[in-house]
């Protein structure tokens, strides 16, 4: 069945916010007030599993502003495995 409507959308059909609304701002709020972000380049991106943080579960990803020097970021993301389990 195809629909046009996104379900994902932060702004509902009926104009209501949703979650995602509050994360989105959130993020954006962030981004206002962090201006080094975007400056930044990811230094592990390939070798990440369980740096920074000795949990396997999680990837981390090392983010070093390269203009200024002075400010990091970690990305933190929780390793999607498909188990084979049934």
């Amino acid at each position: 069945i195809y629909t046009s409507y996104d379900y994902g959308a932060a702004i509902a059909e009926d104009r209501t916010l949703r979650e995602k609304y509050y994360e989105l701002k959130l993020q954006a709020n962030f981004l206002a007030v962090s201006p080094a972000y975007l400056t930044t380049r990811p230094q592990n991106i390939y070798n990440t599993l369980s740096s920074f943080t000795g949990n396997s579960a999680l990837k981390t990803t090392q983010l070093l502003d390269v203009v200024g020097n002075q400010t990091g970021f970690y990305i933190v993301r929780q390793v999607y495995r498909i188990s084979k389990l049934i």
